[in-house]
C-alpha cells in the first residue's frame, strides 16, 4: 500500500528530473556553441539550430511549470542536496572551467571592462589632470595661482598631492598616524590648498601620501593618473651641483609628461610675462604656456630673443650700425617664426648683447614672470636645468617658470 501510493509521486519526480536534464541539455547546446571552448569538438550537428534547442527548452520548461507542488518540492530538494554535496566535496577537485563562465566573461564581463576603459579614456581626454605636488607653504599660493589658471584654460582638474617623507627605518603606518593626529589639531597644507582651489572655481581633489621616497610616490601617482603636466615648486637657489639630487630633479628624470617648475619670487599680480625664445621643443612649450596664462590673467607677453654679437658688432659703434641692424632683424625674424609655429601672439623684442643671461635679466626688470624653456643640451642625470635657465632663475628678481616639454 505504502509503495503503491508513492509510485505515482516517484514517477513524477523522476519525470521532473529528466525534463530538467533535457532542458539543461538544450541550454548547454546553445551555450557551448556560443562559448566555443577549444576542447568542444562535437561529432554531430543540431538540425535547424537554434530552433530545435529553443523549442526543446520551452517545452520542457512548460511541463515543469505545470507539475504538482509536492513533485517540485521533492525535485528541487534533491537538486539542492546535490549542489551542497558538489560545493563541499567536488568543487575543489574540478579543473575544467564551465562554458557558461566563459560565455559570461566573453559576452558580459569583458565588454563591460572595455566600456569602462573607454569611458575613463574619454573622460581623461575631456577633463585632463594637472598634478601639483605640494610641499612648501611658501610656494603653495603661487603654485595654485598658476595651476588654477592652466586648469581653467584646459578644463582640467587639479590633483593636489602632499607627500610626507619618513625615514626608511620608520614604518609607514607610524607616519600615517602622526599625520592624522596633526590633521585633527590644525589645518594642513593640503586642506588649505584644497580650500583655495575651490575658492578659485577649480575642481580639485587631494591626497596625502606617506612614503620613504618622495619622487617615487609622486611618479606612482603620475603613472596612475596619466596627467597632462606636473607643476612643481622650487624654493631657494636653482644651482645644478645642488639640485641634481633633489626631489624635483628625480621626478624630471622619469616623468613622461610636460613638467613646469616654479621658482617663486613673489608671484602676486601678473601684468607682464617675458618669454626668452630659443630653439627646441622646451622653448615652444614655454610660449604655449605663456599664451594660456596670459589668456586667463589678461596679461601681455613679450617674446624676446638675444642675438649674440662679438667684435665690432658688439661695440654698438656708429661704424658698425649696419651690422647691428642686420643682427637685430635676424633675431626678430627668429622670434616671429617661433610665434607663428606655436600659434602665439606677442610683442617681439630683439636684443643684441654678448651676455645672454644678463640681457634676459635686464629685460625682466619690469616683468612679473619669466617663462623659460629648459636648455636643449642638458643632461638630466647630472643637471636639473641647463646653465642659462639656472643663472636666470638665480639672479632674476621676477618669478621664473621653467618648462620642460615631454617631446
Amino acid at each position: 500500500m505504502i509503495l503503491g501510493s508513492s509510485l505515482e509521486l516517484l514517477a513524477e519526480v523522476a519525470a521532473f528530473l529528466s525534463l530538467l536534464l533535457y532542458a539543461l541539455t538544450c541550454l548547454a547546446c546553445m551555450v557551448m556553441r556560443h562559448a566555443g571552448p577549444d576542447w568542444y569538438r562535437p561529432t554531430f550537428r543540431t538540425p535547424a539550430y537554434p530552433i530545435v534547442p529553443i523549442l526543446g527548452l520551452l517545452g520542457c520548461s512548460f511541463v515543469i511549470v505545470i507539475t504538482s507542488r509536492p513533485t517540485l518540492l521533492i525535485g528541487f530538494g534533491i537538486i539542492s542536496a546535490t549542489l551542497i554535496w558538489y560545493i563541499l566535496f567536488l568543487r575543489g577537485r574540478t579543473q575544467l572551467v564551465g562554458a557558461s563562465n566563459m560565455l559570461w566573461h566573453r559576452k558580459v564581463i569583458e565588454p563591460l571592462i572595455a566600456r569602462a576603459e573607454n569611458y575613463m579614456t574619454a573622460r581623461r581626454e575631456a577633463f585632463p589632470v594637472i598634478l601639483v605636488p605640494m610641499a612648501n607653504p611658501q610656494t603653495e599660493r603661487s603654485l595654485l595661482k598658476v595651476g588654477a589658471a592652466l586648469a581653467r584654460e584646459h578644463r582640467a582638474r587639479l590633483h593636489l598631492v602632499h607627500v610626507l617623507s619618513v625615514p626608511t627605518q620608520t614604518p609607514l603606518e607610524a607616519g600615517r598616524m602622526e599625520f592624522e593626529e596633526m590633521r585633527h589639531q590644525k589645518e594642513t597644507l593640503l586642506d588649505v590648498a584644497l580650500r583655495r582651489a575651490a575658492d578659485q572655481g577649480v575642481r580639485a581633489w587631494g591626497n596625502a601620501l606617506i612614503a620613504h621616497n618622495v619622487p617615487s610616490a609622486i611618479l606612482s601617482v603620475a603613472d596612475m593618473e596619466d596627467p597632462d603636466l606636473i607643476l612643481m615648486g622650487w624654493h631657494g637657489e636653482v644651482r645644478s651641483p645642488r639640485t641634481h639630487r633633489t626631489n624635483v630633479a628625480n621626478v624630471l628624470k622619469v616623468a613622461n609628461c610636460n613638467v613646469l617648475v616654479l621658482k617663486d619670487n613673489g608671484l602676486n599680480e601678473v601684468r607682464r610675462i617675458l618669454v626668452p625664445v630659443g630653439s627646441g621643443p622646451h622653448s615652444k612649450q614655454g610660449l604655449r604656456v605663456a599664451h594660456e596664462l596670459a589668456k586667463e590673467w589678461g596679461t601681455s607677453i613679450t617674446a624676446m630673443a638675444v642675438q649674440v654679437a662679438r667684435g665690432y658688432s658688439a661695440s654698438r659703434s656708429d661704424f658698425d650700425r649696419e651690422s647691428l641692424q642686420f643682427f637685430q632683424r635676424l633675431a626678430e625674424e627668429f622670434v616671429r617664426d617661433a610665434l607663428t609655429e606655436a600659434g602665439v601672439t606677442a610683442e617681439v623684442q630683439a636684443v643684441i648683447d654678448t651676455d645672454v643671461d644678463q640681457a634676459i635679466i635686464n629685460a625682466s626688470a619690469n616683468q612679473d614672470l619669466i617663462i623659460i624653456g629648459a636648455s636643449n643640451n642638458w643632461f638630466l642625470r647630472q643637471w636639473l636645468f641647463g646653465s642659462l635657465p639656472d643663472r636666470v632663475a638665480n639672479r632674476a628678481s621676477a618669478s621664473v617658470l621653467m618648462v620642460r616639454s615631454k617631446a
